[in-house]
């Protein structure tokens, strides 16, 4: 029937997306739900989901993406991540870029919106590493959870608990959250396919980049240092494969093997694969 009418009026037929959204939403109110964490598509000003009126935005770290439809510039790209930004309600911003940050922050006065920045409103003060995660201190605008375990690898996922913790304080009105309601909400936490352990002896371990930007954040925990005979770490770049289709970033973790030789043979095949 939305197509007919649309196609009557010159418009266009619902997209695959549009539909699977209204039906979302549409469960959500039918049955209906406290709380809904709805992720954007992509961009944010035009995206199908942009039709809610969100109590509390989250922008994570901006970088080229999806360039085709958003621009080729982080700039570009940032003032259209910014039209998830709703009037009087509250923004929490990740780490930025100097200039990606201007555009969020001028599009939040504009329509007067609490922005909470991280680095000043909002930070991890520290991060420990542990059997199966890590321990993270993390200070809000409302207090300072003190060692909170993060079942979950590597250094973004603690930035990402972070805006996490602060989104839900925004969410309830502002107000500090029960320490132990915070720990057990992080400790059944999951993320699959990011920095996860899905094999010990050898150890392999599964991480994604969804740009460029993000494959170094991926990489990097599980590069040995310059001259260390420890794990071993194998890498794809970024860059242009077969018929100019780009190639993404990928890492693989292995742990030492007896056999030193094989461990060099595999390590090529990696790096080259």
């Amino acid at each position: 029937m939305v197509d007919e009418r649309s196609q009557g009026e010159g418009g266009p037929r619902l997209s695959f997306f549009e539909v699977f959204t209204i039906m979302a939403y549409a469960a959500f109110a039918d049955y209906p739900v406290d709380a809904a964490v709805v992720e954007v598509g992509m961009g944010g000003r035009w995206d199908a989901t942009n039709v809610i009126d969100a109590g509390v935005s989250v922008i994570t770290p901006i970088a080229l993406d999806h360039t085709k439809w958003l621009g080729l510039h982080d700039r570009e790209i940032a003032r259209e991540k910014a039209g998830i930004i709703k009037p009087g309600r509250v923004v929490v911003i990740m780490k930025q870029e100097e200039e990606v940050l201007d555009i969020l922050l001028e599009q939040a006065r504009s329509v007067d919106a609490i922005a909470r920045v991280e680095g000043r409103d909002f930070e991890v003060v520290d991060r420990q590493m542990g059997v199966g995660g890590q321990m993270v201190t993390i200070r809000t605008p409302s207090a300072v959870y003190e060692d909170v375990f993060v079942p979950l690898f590597g250094q973004y996922q603690a930035h990402n608990a972070a805006a996490a913790l602060v989104a839900v304080e925004a969410f309830m009105g502002g107000r500090g959250l029960d320490g132990r309601i915070v720990e057990q909400g992080l400790m059944n936490a999951s993320s699959p396919g990011r920095m996860q352990v899905v094999r010990h002896s050898p150890t392999i371990i599964v991480d994604a980049a969804h740009n460029p930007r993000a494959r170094p954040p991926c990489a990097r925990p599980w590069n040995p240092p310059s001259g260390s005979r420890g794990s071993r770490a194998c890498t794809r770049r970024w860059g242009q494969g077969r018929r100019g289709r780009p190639v993404r970033g990928r890492a693989l973790h292995r742990s030492p093997r007896r056999d030193a030789d094989a461990g060099r043979a595999r390590g090529r095949r990696c790096a080259s694969g």
